[in-house]
C-alpha cells in the first residue's frame, strides 16, 4: 500500500515514469496501468467530471466470488487493489456561500442535541490505558451533495470531531493528536472547510498507513471494504462502523464482513453500543481488549 501511495504521489507531480503505475497480484505477477495525470472529462450533462484516477479495493467476496468469466477482468483477477478512472463519477459541485458557516451552525445545534449527550456518555464510560493519538475517518463524504449542504456528511464529520476532541483533553505533554479523514468524493470547498476545523484530508491510501494501535477509527456505510482492509493492516485502540454480526451467508457488499473480521472483533474488541442516528444507521463501538 505505501508502493501505491509512493506511485500516486509520482503521478500527481508528473515524475511517474511514462505514467505507468505496477501493482502486484496475488499470484506474484505485476499489472501495469498507464495514466493520464492531466487527463479530464466533462460528461454530456455538465455535471459529471473525472478529474484523477481512484483505487478499487476488493474484499475477500469480490475476490473468490464465482461468477461467469464474461463479467471478469481476467488481467486483474489476482489484483486485492486495482486502478481507473471512474466510469461513475462525482459530481461537479457548485461553490456554496457561507458552507464554514452552516457547519458551524450544524455544530451548534448537534452539540445541544441528545444523541450528542449520549455520544459523550459513551466516551466517559470507556476504560483503557492506551493512548489514543489519532482519530482517523473513512468514507464519510462530502459536505455538499448536488451544489447543497449535505447533512449526513455534516454530522458524520461533527462525530470525528467530538471523538477527536475528547481524546486530545486526554493526553498528556506536549504530543499533538492527530485528526484525518478519507474519501475521494471530497470537493476543494469541502477539504477547505475541514481544514479549517482541524481535519487533515488524505489522499487515498494514506489513512490506511496511519492506522495504527494508537488510532480511533470510523466509519459509516462504506462503499470500500474498509473492515477487511483494517483487519490486514492494524489492530486500533478502537473502532466504531456498522454493527458487526457473523452471518453464514456471504454476499457482495462493499464493505462486508468476512470470517477473519468477525473473529478480531469477537476475540480482541469488547463492543459497546454506539447511539442511533439515520445519518449512520446501526452502529458499535469496539475498544480493544488490553492485557
Amino acid at each position: 500500500m505505501q508502493q501505491l501511495a509512493d506511485q500516486l504521489d509520482s503521478l500527481r507531480e508528473g515524475t511517474l515514469k511514462d505514467n505507468r503505475l505496477v501493482l502486484k497480484g496475488l499470484d506474484g505477477v505485476a499489472v501495469d496501468f498507464n495514466l493520464d495525470p492531466g487527463r479530464k472529462i466533462l460528461y454530456h450533462d455538465q455535471k459529471h467530471e473525472i478529474a484523477e484516477p481512484y483505487i478499487h479495493y476488493k474484499s475477500i467476496e469480490e475476490l473468490t466470488l464465482n461468477r461467469k468469466v464474461v463479467y471478469v477482468n481476467l488481467r486483474e483477477a489476482y489484483l486485492p487493489i486495482s486502478l481507473d478512472y471512474p466510469t461513475t463519477c462525482s459530481w461537479k459541485h457548485t461553490p456554496i456561500l457561507n458552507l464554514l458557516q452552516a457547519f458551524e451552525s450544524m455544530k451548534i445545534e448537534w452539540e445541544s442535541s441528545e444523541f450528542y449527550g449520549k455520544l459523550q456518555d459513551l466516551l466517559a464510560s470507556v476504560q483503557m490505558t492506551s493512548i489514543v493519538r489519532k482519530t482517523i475517518a473513512f468514507s464519510c463524504g462530502d459536505l455538499i451533495r448536488d451544489s447543497k449542504v449535505y447533512d449526513r456528511g455534516i454530522f458524520q464529520h461533527l462525530i470525528l470531531l467530538a471523538i477527536w476532541k475528547w481524546f486530545s483533553t486526554r493526553v498528556e505533554g506536549q504530543i499533538a493528536t492527530q485528526c484525518y479523514a478519507q474519501d475521494p468524493i471530497y470537493s476543494d470547498q469541502g477539504k477547505e472547510v475541514l481544514a479549517g476545523v482541524g481535519v487533515t484530508v488524505l489522499n487515498d491510501p494514506k489513512a490506511f498507513l496511519e492506522t495504527d494501535e494508537s488510532s480511533v477509527v470510523m466509519s459509516f456505510c462504506s462503499n470500500a471494504p474498509i473492515k477487511q482492509i483494517i483487519t490486514d493492516i492494524s489492530r486500533p485502540a478502537i473502532i466504531i462502523w456498522d454493527k458487526v454480526e457473523r452471518s453464514e451467508t456471504h454476499y457482495l457488499c462493499a464493505d462486508s464482513v468476512s470470517s477473519r473480521v468477525a473473529d478480531m472483533l469477537s476475540k480482541e474488541y469488547l463492543e459497546m453500543e454506539f447511539p442511533y442516528h439515520k445519518h449512520i444507521g446501526k452502529v458499535s463501538m469496539y475498544v480493544r481488549i488490553e492485557g
